[in-house]
C-alpha cells in the first residue's frame, strides 16, 4: 500500500524542527500526519458557484441503495465534492486518495441517531472532483475552494490555522505595536509572518524591553496627564504618559523599534551590552542579569540560521512539487501573498528552465489591487508548511537563498529522484 492509501489530509497545524529567524520565527509543535483540510459540511454561504466551475472531473452515482464502483474514482490525490439532487454542493473534502476517503464516507453504516453524515449516500448522486499532486498543492486548491465556498466560514474549514504578524502604525499619534492575524493593514507597518501568536507577542515584548516602550497603553492615552507606572520608577519607561519625554521623542523610539525589526538592530544591542556591563561594574547584579536575558532574546530573534523574513512584502518562495508521474515536478512562485503555479516539467528538464524559475520567484507582483485576506491566507499556508522543516514535503527555498542552477537541479533531482527510489507512487504526495 503506499503512502497515499495511507494518510487522509485533513487534520490541525503542526510543526517540527524549529527555526526562528528575525520575523519569521517558525517554532516546534507536535507534528502529524493529517494536516491539510477539514471536511467543509453544509450549504456554501457565499454566491451560489456551479459545482462544474470548481471540480472538472465527475462521476455519476448509481441509486442509493446500490452499490458504488470505486474504480470509477481516482486513487490519488484531489480535492472533491459531495454533489446533491439539485446540483448543489453537499460536502468539500481534501485527500490525498479520493477513492479511499469518498467511499468510507459514503459507505458509513447508518445508526439509530445517525448525523448528517450517515446519510451522505442517500443524497449524493455524483462525485466531483479536481485531481492534485502533492499536498502542497492540495491544501492551496482546497484552500481557494473553500474560501468561494464558505466566504464566511472557510477558516474552521481549513486544516491550519493563522499565521500572525507583529504591526504598528509609526504614523499615528501614540504608536504601538500589536499582533495581527493578517498583513497589508492599513497605516500599520508588519514583520512577520510567525507560526504562532506567542512567539509575535514574544517579539513584541523583546522589542518593549530594548526599547523602553510603553507597557500600558492605558496610561499613555492620558497623555500628557497620565501617572508614571512602575516601570518609570525602575529607570525602564522613560514616561512620554506626564511629557517627561515628547511625543515626538517617544515615536521615534517606536521607530527605532521597527528598523531593529526589520534587521537593522546591531547598534542597538551593543548599547544594550554597554548598560549590561556598566550594572555590572556597579554590582547591580540583578540589572545586569535581566538585560542579559533581554539581549538574548534580542540575537534569538536575529539569529540568522534559516529564511529570514523581515516583511510580508519580502515573503518570497520557490516552492517544487511532486507532479503527475514519479519524474514529474511542478514550480509555485510565492511572492509576497501571491501563489502562482508554473508549468510542470520532468527532472531531467530542470537543469534548462531552473533559471527561468528563479527569475519567475523574484520577479515583483503588483499587489495594490490583491484582496489582502486572500494574500494572508496564502502566507498562513505556506508558513504551515515551513513550520515543518526538514520534514516539509516538497522543495521550499527563500529567494534570498536560492542556490544556482546546476545546483539547484541537482537539489531537485536528489529530492524528488530519492522519494521515488522509495516506493511512493505516482500520486503520492513528496
Amino acid at each position: 500500500m503506499n503512502r497515499q492509501d495511507e494518510n487522509d489530509t485533513h487534520g490541525t497545524d503542526a510543526a517540527t524542527g524549529a527555526r526562528e529567524g528575525l520575523s519569521h520565527a517558525i517554532d516546534s509543535v507536535p507534528d502529524h500526519d493529517e494536516d491539510l483540510a477539514s471536511a467543509a459540511d453544509g450549504r456554501p454561504d457565499g454566491p451560489h458557484i456551479s459545482w462544474s466551475a470548481l471540480f472538472p472531473e465527475h462521476v455519476d452515482l448509481a441509486p442509493a441503495g446500490e452499490a458504488v464502483d470505486g474504480r470509477k474514482l481516482p486513487a490519488r490525490g484531489g480535492v472533491y465534492a459531495f454533489i446533491g439532487d439539485d446540483e448543489r454542493i453537499v460536502q468539500v473534502m481534501a485527500a490525498e486518495s479520493v477513492r479511499r476517503t469518498a467511499l468510507a464516507r459514503l459507505n458509513q453504516p447508518v445508526a439509530d441517531g445517525s448525523s448528517k453524515r450517515a446519510d451522505l449516500r442517500a443524497v449524493t448522486r455524483r462525485i466531483a472532483w479536481r485531481p492534485t499532486w502533492s499536498r502542497f498543492e492540495t491544501s492551496w486548491v482546497y484552500l481557494s475552494i473553500a474560501r468561494r465556498l464558505w466566504p464566511t466560514s472557510y477558516r474552521r474549514r481549513l486544516g491550519f490555522g493563522p499565521a500572525y504578524f507583529a504591526t504598528v502604525d509609526l504614523d499615528g499619534r501614540l504608536p504601538r505595536w500589536r499582533v495581527e492575524e493578517y498583513a497589508w493593514n492599513p497605516g500599520r507597518r508588519e514583520v512577520g509572518p510567525f507560526a504562532r501568536r506567542g512567539h509575535c507577542a514574544a517579539f513584541i515584548e523583546t522589542l518593549v524591553d530594548l526599547f523602553d516602550l510603553c507597557r500600558d497603553y492605558a496610561i499613555l492615552e492620558r497623555v500628557p496627564d497620565g501617572r508614571p507606572c512602575s516601570y518609570f520608577d525602575m529607570g525602564r519607561c522613560p514616561a512620554p504618559c506626564d511629557g517627561s519625554v515628547s511625543l515626538d521623542a517617544y515615536r521615534s523610539m517606536m521607530r527605532a523599534s521597527y528598523a531593529f525589526a526589520i534587521g537593522r538592530g546591531e547598534e542597538r544591542l551593543s548599547e544594550w551590552e554597554g548598560r549590561m556591563q556598566e550594572a555590572a561594574g556597579q554590582r547591580d547584579f540583578a540589572r545586569a542579569q535581566r538585560i542579559k536575558e533581554t539581549l538574548a532574546r534580542a540575537r534569538k530573534s536575529l539569529r540568522r540560521d534559516g529564511p529570514v523574513v523581515p516583511t510580508p512584502d519580502t515573503f518570497r518562495y520557490l516552492v517544487v512539487q511532486r507532479g503527475r508521474g514519479r519524474s514529474t515536478v511542478i514550480p509555485y512562485f510565492v511572492r509576497a501573498g501571491a501563489i502562482d503555479q508554473g508549468a510542470a516539467a520532468t527532472i531531467d528538464e530542470v537543469p534548462h528552465i531552473g533559471i527561468q524559475w528563479m527569475e519567475a520567484a523574484r520577479r515583483t507582483v503588483d499587489e495594490t489591487a490583491a484582496d489582502r485576506i486572500e494574500q494572508s491566507g496564502h502566507i498562513w499556508l505556506v508558513t504551515h508548511f515551513l513550520a515543518k522543516g526538514e520534514s516539509a514535503p516538497g522543495l521550499f527555498l527563500h529567494v534570498d537563498e536560492l542556490p544556482t542552477p546546476d545546483n539547484l537541479a541537482a537539489i531537485v533531482r536528489q529530492k524528488f529522484a530519492r522519494a521515488s527510489a522509495a516506493g511512493e507512487s505516482d500520486a503520492t504526495n513528496a
